[in-house]
């Protein structure tokens, strides 16, 4: 076949003259064209932020939402304190809710200290799987001993702790129940000299007290940290306090807290708009009882009812370093005699003016507590039985205006610091002075309108796992028309617990309190106009130096030796009530 080659040449020039027009269009530059315009704002540096150092005595927070200011949190019913002040040992308190330890989750604790002092503990925290904890934590702390040229001192401490926890991939339960039984005696008066008068002594049954506690909680949360998530919490609650002299109060508790984030502001990395809402309702029934001879008498029985509903509407921003929240807290309190309308700020400002390393806060702020039996004898255990009748319309402690401010410092890795102050106008602040009704030296509260300014310092150091110190510093200072000094609250305190393991075998603990001089009052100081300046005593500085050790005896087992009151100092914390002398206590403790 013979090729026309001119048929193909004009074949192949048709083809690159489409190609070079096809080409002309595409770079045409009179052709209108579309360009996308990107300001670039910031630089991306994917950064992994360092993990916060565990606290010293950690404790597992329930709630998972991140509310605000910890002043405004919802709080729990706390068991009793422990009434032995004058002695608290041994001196490594156990965590309440420690983390789970796969290999060690169970504790047994045994000593024995002069003045027949026996401590029993058991800890248990049971991990079956992953959404489910379960925990139980048993203790008795008692003492037999005595106090030269002073009545009975014995005491004794009894607790009972369990809870149940479920964490599911989007919500929390968690349920407490809880049983505190504490004996005090009211023992600060010599009987030597009570019998020198002619009188009658008191048996040691008649001048016992015996305080208890019964009451549980329900907690429900959903499983969300993110700031754009809509997060809630409830809790529910129930307490019984009461005491040997039917002495009564119930407490009804029930907590709300909403929150959620958005992204409304472009100024703003985000927003968050939340709202608390708390009910608490209080049934009291006291006794009044007075004392003659070796006999108590109750004169006559009192019922009381009182409730309080707050809500608290805030708007928080954050961006960059920056961070404000903006609310009102509104409350609305009633008792027997009258119901009050109560209207506080809820603000907040913070500045991290060094990444993760320092942190400024400021806020104006305040709140409505209660005056409870339950709170009075956890300060003064040695509180007339008939110390309910005097609440009257002090039912509530009201905090009207709280200004406060500070830093949060993390020095150098191991090393955390706070450091602030607060300044409060407080009505209803409770003090106290000895009972004029009781031949036995107990005591009454009054209430009074009082200013308190509180500058303090807290910081926790860890190094190794060898050292582990905190140390709490408080400076306080009171005004008030209604007396002169602020009974039985001290101007400086001094708190600070150390460990140091020189070996792994071995932990040595240190542990200090420090109380400025404080006033009492030995008198009746219910009005201003009743006090008598001759009756103001001034209390000494309080000392109380604890020491002990532990040592790893074999595998889990580990021998611990510990004093308390090592300077053997004679303080009173409460006019008329001393306490004992030095205390040394031996004990084994088993982990398994």
């Amino acid at each position: 076949m013979k090729i026309n080659y001119n048929i193909m040449i004009t074949i192949a020039l048709l083809m690159l003259n489409i190609a070079l027009e096809k080409l002309s269009a595409q770079t045409d530059t009179t052709q209108k064209t579309q360009v996308e315009k990107m300001t670039i704002i910031g630089i991306v540096e994917p950064t992994i932020e360092h993990a916060k150092k565990p606290e010293i005595n950690p404790e597992i927070k329930d709630e998972t939402v991140d509310f605000p200011k910890p002043e405004y949190q919802l709080q729990q019913t706390s068991p009793l304190a422990t009434y032995n002040q004058q002695n608290s040992f041994p001196f490594y308190p156990l965590p309440k809710y420690q983390p789970t330890d796969e290999n060690h989750r169970n504790y047994l604790i045994l000593g024995f200290a002069n003045y027949w002092t026996p401590l029993a503990e058991f800890y248990a925290n049971m991990n079956a799987h992953r959404e489910h904890a379960f925990g139980i934590h048993l203790k008795h702390l008692s003492s037999q001993g005595g106090i030269d040229n002073y009545a009975k001192s014995a005491y004794s401490h009894n607790n009972i702790d369990a809870y149940y926890k479920y964490m599911g991939r989007n919500f929390i339960v968690k349920t407490d129940l809880f049983f505190d039984r504490d004996v005090v005696h009211y023992y600060g008066f010599n009987p030597t000299e009570w019998e020198e008068t002619g009188r009658t002594l008191p048996s040691n049954d008649s001048i016992k007290q015996r305080y208890a506690l019964l009451g549980g909680n329900v907690q429900f949360s959903n499983n969300s940290s993110r700031p754009i998530d809509f997060q809630y919490y409830a809790n529910l609650g129930f307490s019984n306090f009461s005491d040997r002299y039917q002495n009564r109060e119930n407490q009804f508790t029930a907590d709300f807290s909403f929150k959620k984030g958005f992204k409304w502001f472009r100024f703003s990395d985000y927003q968050t708009l939340g709202t608390m809402l708390s009910f608490n309702y209080y049934d009291e029934k006291a006794s009044d009882f007075f004392y003659t001879e070796s006999i108590n008498t109750m004169r006559q029985t009192m019922q009381n009812n009182a409730w309080k509903l707050s809500l608290l509407p805030f708007i928080g921003a954050a961006w960059d370093e920056y961070y404000i929240r903006l609310g009102v807290d509104l409350a609305l309190t009633s008792t027997e005699n009258k119901t009050v309308f109560h209207v506080h700020p809820a603000i907040e400002a913070k500045v991290k003016l060094i990444t993760e390393k320092l942190d400024i806060f400021a806020g104006l702020g305040g709140n409505i507590e209660r005056n409870s039996m339950k709170m009075l004898v956890e300060e003064n255990p040695f509180l007339a039985p008939s110390m309910a009748f005097t609440l009257g319309d002090a039912t509530f402690l009201n905090k009207k205006i709280t200004i406060y401010g500070g830093i949060n410092a993390n020095i150098l890795e191991g090393w955390d610091l706070k450091a602030g102050a607060n300044y409060s106008y407080i009505d209803n602040m409770p003090f106290y002075t000895i009972d004029s009704q009781w031949m036995i030296p107990t005591y009454q509260p009054f209430f009074a309108n009082t200013n308190e300014l509180n500058v303090f310092l807290n910081t926790n150091y860890s190094f190794s796992n060898k050292i582990s110190a905190q140390l709490n510093v408080d400076f306080y200072s009171y005004t008030s028309k209604s007396f002169q000094y602020a009974y039985y609250k001290p101007n400086f305190k001094i708190s600070f617990i150390g460990e140091y393991c020189p070996i792994p075998k071995l932990k040595i603990n240190l542990g200090f309190r420090f109380y400025s001089k404080m006033w009492a009052y030995n008198g009746n100081a219910s009005e201003a106009s009743s006090i008598n300046p001759e009756n103001n005593i001034q209390l000494p500085c309080l000392y109380d130096l604890n020491l002990g050790g532990e040592y790893k005896i074999w595998k889990e087992l580990y021998g611990f030796l510990q004093m308390s009151n090592v300077i053997a100092q004679n303080y009173q914390q409460f006019l008329y009530y001393p306490t004992q002398g030095i205390t040394l206590m031996v004990g084994a403790k088993f982990r398994f």
